[in-house]
């Protein structure tokens, strides 16, 4: 768990930083409260794209490149479950993938609504201290 503050807002974020944690991420989850979320570290900018595998909620997702600005953000819906007889390439082919657009070495994941509550919009330094973050990948 790691407190970081996001335009004047609080957080307690739940870290993946190595790829176990970032694949099993959200999913599962039934709630997660406006002052919670998870943090997804890489060590090197590339394009990330998030999914909603087994997903029961809605997220708000921020993706944010190595200078500190952000790429990308999406309001990503949660999609139905797999299906009894769904093999898992039909179920990962159903759901939609959200882009980071540009390379990103962070994904920040929060409760719906905090987008709008917050008002990030593309470009905007969010002003967390990138090199502290990077340095916690386990990779």
């Amino acid at each position: 768990m790691l407190p970081i503050e996001v335009k004047g807002s609080k957080f307690i974020m739940e870290l993946a930083l190595d790829e176990a944690t970032r694949q099993r991420g959200l999913g599962g989850r039934r709630s997660l409260a406006s002052d919670r979320g998870m943090l997804f570290v890489h060590k090197t900018p590339e394009i990330q794209s998030f999914w909603m595998k087994d997903c029961f909620i809605d997220i708000d997702i921020v993706y944010v490149d190595a200078q500190g600005k952000v790429t990308a953000t999406y309001r990503m819906k949660k999609e139905p479950p797999r299906k009894p007889g769904e093999s898992i390439v039909d179920y990962q082919r159903r759901l939609p993938g959200y882009s980071s657009r540009r390379s990103a070495v962070l994904a920040l994941e929060f409760a719906p609504g905090t987008l709008d509550r917050l008002d990030i919009r593309m470009g905007e330094p969010l002003g967390l201290d990138m090199a502290k973050l990077r340095s916690m990948v386990r990779e």
